[in-house]
């Protein structure tokens, strides 16, 4: 689990006693935690946790079929803060073909998972921290089932109002993607991204002066 840049240091202390008692209700807890701030840290962090999203988005273009950041160097006047504006409006319904491949219908092409260039930018360039958490399970629960109840729907519209982000979608900053937190979408997700998340530690130590 992670804190995004996005979720601001006061909405950080005003959730995070709730954040906690989600945690404690499906029997979670933080096992080691460590906050980035340096632009290039969470550069390697974004690009790594997002490595298939970043890997589909980037795919020339084939038939009627797109990556969101090849879109944009092929549709001279494509912008990629746009392109992100329409894949998060609310009359835009999210559509995906397969794991990490969302879609957006661009005149008569489909642009895949066209959030990530603007994504990406704010991510890292964002003041705030990536605040990482490793979190050990307990309990008979399965991950699969956890998430949904503990994360709840990316749109809280009336009575989808659930897990932590039935809270968190009461900032400012809070939309659909730019959420303010990330948890691993399943058991596999999870390794992956520790592994992935030590690997950079691991890589940063190796490299100080």
């Amino acid at each position: 689990m992670f804190f995004k840049p996005e979720f601001t240091p006061e909405d950080r202390a005003r959730y995070f006693r709730v954040i906690r008692r989600y945690l404690d209700a499906y029997g979670l807890s933080i096992e080691a935690d460590s906050e980035v701030h340096a632009r290039d840290k969470k550069e390697a962090i974004f690009d790594r946790v997002y490595a298939r999203l970043l890997n589909n988005a980037r795919q020339p273009q084939s038939g009627k079929v797109i990556g969101g950041f090849s879109y944009l160097k092929t549709v001279a006047d494509a912008d990629e803060e746009q392109l992100f504006r329409e894949w998060i409006s609310p009359l835009n319904p999210a559509l995906r073909t397969g794991e990490d491949n969302y879609y957006l219908h661009m005149g008569d092409l489909r642009v895949i998972n066209p959030f990530c260039p603007y994504q990406r930018r704010l991510f890292i360039e964002t003041q705030g921290s990536v605040h990482l958490f490793i979190i050990r399970r307990s309990g008979a629960m399965s991950w699969a089932e956890i998430k949904p109840l503990l994360q709840g729907a990316p749109v809280q519209t009336g009575g989808q109002g659930r897990g932590i982000r039935s809270h968190l979608s009461q900032c400012s900053w809070y939309t659909p993607t730019t959420n303010g937190l990330h948890l691993s979408a399943s058991d596999q997700d999870a390794l992956r991204e520790t592994e992935a998340v030590k690997e950079f530690f691991i890589h940063s130590r190796q490299n100080r002066p």
